[in-house]
């Protein structure tokens, strides 16, 4: 398990373990019990309880800023990033095409394959 915590500048740093990354997970617990309320869960009571929690992928917060999460470096490498939806566009010729690959004709919007018929 490798524990990160997140940069001011939004990226990770390796913490490992140590006393280092105790001193994290003390000011994560002396929060726990607002944060917990929180998110809806039993608040976390001791470091096992933390590292388990960060194992599942989660972040927890050891402070008010926006960047003061830590996170177990090795579950955050399996989580999926999100997808974003893909918007379709309905043409004039008919056709349903993703937005950015419907095209501007004389007689309105078309698809690629309709762009030579819609262009006169």
């Amino acid at each position: 398990m490798n524990i990160q915590r997140k940069l001011g500048n939004g990226n990770w740093d390796e913490e490992g373990t140590g006393e280092f990354t105790d001193r994290y997970i003390n000011k994560v617990l002396a929060r726990e019990p607002m944060q917990a309320g929180w998110s809806n869960r039993e608040p976390l009571t001791n470091k096992a309880e933390v590292l388990a929690y960060l194992a599942t992928g989660e972040t927890l917060k050891w402070d008010d800023e926006w960047y003061a999460e830590l996170r177990d470096a090795d579950a955050a490498k399996w989580q999926p990033k999100p997808q974003p939806a893909q918007t379709m566009a309905r043409c004039k010729c008919g056709h349903d095409v993703p937005t950015g690959t419907a095209m501007s004709s004389s007689h309105g919007t078309c698809c690629p394959d309709c762009y030579d018929q819609m262009s006169d």
